[in-house]
């Protein structure tokens, strides 16, 4: 085993939608953190100028096609330039047909050498001959609190709705969910044959999984869909019980007695909800318990469950290094780590829990990783060691448990 870096150079989001000029489209959203781009002193700020390519391919066909142009992000303060919560985020639309596409996406921060690249696939969708198609979902969550909308705990609600990103809401890249309060919207689109009568009675179903394949929302209901042959639907989803961790997506339509199926699949990811304030109390403190001694917990850990979210954030404050840009970048590390952990370290357990796992979260990235196999430790065994240069530490993992999951069996200065 070896780990990946744990830097995201910028979240990517690619889905399929519809422009009353352009018709079916591909929507591109990316989002790149302020601190992997370069800021120079302007007049009464800052200023960070960056190019944007997107290439989209069509692998079975041989043809590409794309755009290029440039962003420029001002702030007022440098301590803004370094904010792991704040990004720059671009939206474009390509025109589109049916079919498979490979979406690039490279980001060049100007006059330096830094470049970033990430790439998507997405089938955009056609009908014909009575089909209908769904596309990839967005997941999107209020733009700001509004209690009005949210579903009950456990309920995965649908309605037909115009695109939330135009209706308050913002999306969330990545389909990351981290909010005490809030809910997650999730968009989508039906693609029928204008005009087919039978797309009155079709049937949609969504069903959430989470990372060991258990359902944890279900809903199936009759809709009927627009005689455009395109609707817009929100599956409106309550994550407050649901646990810190990686779940699947899976939306499914159908015309009853048709023989017309079509389904999609999509990931997202929760790092903080509504129940890590009541039920989920317990983990919420072993997450803290992480980077925080016990006695630094005390006064969260005895608030009663109504001051939890304030005390939460007094907690925070404590460990904010820059308290003067209203962003929180301890807090921001703090959840970039534990998201990398549950990605990276999870197989029987949250990734959390596991030793690797709270080291990433305690210490960031290594400086090192060394693989080690045979006899230098204990014969048969496999070590991997986490060398973190400035501190003179070195952690060792062995492999014992099985399913990849490393033990910590020592620490030593060097």
């Amino acid at each position: 085993m070896r780990m990946l870096s744990a830097d995201t150079p910028f979240e990517l989001s690619v889905s399929q939608g519809a422009e009353e000029q352009q018709g079916q489209v591909i929507i591109v959203q990316a989002a790149i953190d302020y601190r992997s781009l370069v800021f120079l002193k302007r007049d009464g700020g800052f200023e960070a100028r960056y190019r944007v390519y997107v290439d989209l391919g069509r692998p079975m066909r041989g043809l590409s096609r794309g755009d290029v142009w440039e962003e420029t992000v001002s702030v007022a303060s440098y301590k803004e330039t370094r904010s792991s919560n704040l990004k720059s985020v671009i939206r474009r639309s390509f025109q589109a047909i049916p079919g498979d596409y490979k979406v690039r996406v490279i980001i060049e921060v100007l006059d330096t050498t830094r470049r970033f690249e990430r790439e998507s696939r997405i089938r955009i969708v056609g009908v014909g001959g009575g089909k209908i198609r769904l596309s990839t979902p967005v997941f999107h969550m209020p733009a700001n609190d509004r209690p009005d909308g949210k579903p009950p705990a456990g309920e995965l609600a649908f309605s037909i709705c115009a695109q939330p990103s135009e209706n308050g809401f913002q999306a969330l890249p990545g389909g990351v969910f981290l909010d005490f309060r809030s809910w997650m919207r999730i968009y989508f689109e039906t693609i029928s044959e204008p005009g087919d009568p039978k797309a009155a009675g079709c049937t949609i179903s969504a069903k959430i999984t989470d990372a060991g394949g258990r359902t944890v929302a279900y809903n199936r209901q009759s809709v009927a869909l627009s005689t455009s042959g395109q609707s817009g639907f929100c599956a409106d989803l309550n994550v407050d019980r649901l646990q810190v961790g990686f779940y699947t997506l899976s939306l499914a339509a159908e015309i009853p007695g048709s023989g017309t199926r079509t389904s999609v699949q999509e990931p997202f990811v929760i790092l903080l909800n509504g129940s890590m304030l009541k039920e989920n109390f317990s983990s919420l403190l072993s997450l803290l318990s992480i980077v925080a001694e016990r006695e630094e917990l005390a006064g969260l850990e005895n608030a009663p469950p109504e001051e939890r979210e304030s005390m939460w954030y007094a907690f925070w404050k404590e460990r904010d290094p820059t308290r003067t840009t209203g962003v929180n970048e301890g807090l921001s590390e703090f959840l970039r780590r534990v998201r990398y952990a549950v990605g990276a370290f999870s197989r029987k357990r949250p990734g959390w829990e596991t030793d690797m796992g709270r080291v990433f979260i305690r210490n960031g990235e290594p400086d090192r990783i060394t693989d080690r196999a045979g006899n230098q430790f204990a014969a048969g065994s496999s070590y991997q060691l986490w060398y973190y240069d400035s501190r003179g530490l070195v952690y060792i993992f062995e492999n014992t448990m099985g399913g990849g999951e490393y033990r910590l069996v020592d620490t030593q200065m060097f």
